[in-house]
């Protein structure tokens, strides 16, 4: 398990930047709502969105059974890949709204749902792999 998350340098980036979402997620929770500049944190989660989908696809690349095998067919491939588009689409309104909208809260929320459900799959498929 351990060099599932630390064995390359590939598995060491890809899981330092998930220990920092979920370090930027759980801090922004805890602050007081008013004082959290919410499209700066929703564009925070779009980059970190971003970097962490290049570093999973990097990790499977490499990987010699990957997790994910990329494929037009392959359901779970296209689930991964809507959701990536959907959270791009969302990171940009996010960009092109105004700092003081109320939408910029849900926003964020939701990118770190999408983020969150990107993860749990992929991370899944991994687990699920090294026991099989």
């Amino acid at each position: 398990m351990f060099k599932l998350y630390f064995g390359s340098v590939a598995n060491f980036i890809s899981t330092c930047f998930l220990i920092t979402f979920f370090i930027i997620f759980i801090k922004t929770i805890k602050n007081n709502p008013a004082d959290v500049n919410w499209k700066r944190m929703s564009t925070i989660m779009l980059i970190l969105g971003i970097v962490l989908s290049a570093t999973g696809g990097i990790k499977d690349s490499m990987a010699i059974k990957p997790a994910i095998t990329f494929g037009t067919m392959n359901i779970l491939f296209i689930l991964l890949c809507g959701l990536g588009i959907v959270a791009i689409i969302l990171g940009v309104i996010g960009l092109i709204l105004k700092r003081g909208s109320a939408l910029q809260k849900s926003l964020f929320y939701l990118l770190s749902f999408i983020i969150l459900t990107k993860v749990v799959i992929l991370e899944g498929l991994r687990i699920i792999q090294l026991f099989v």
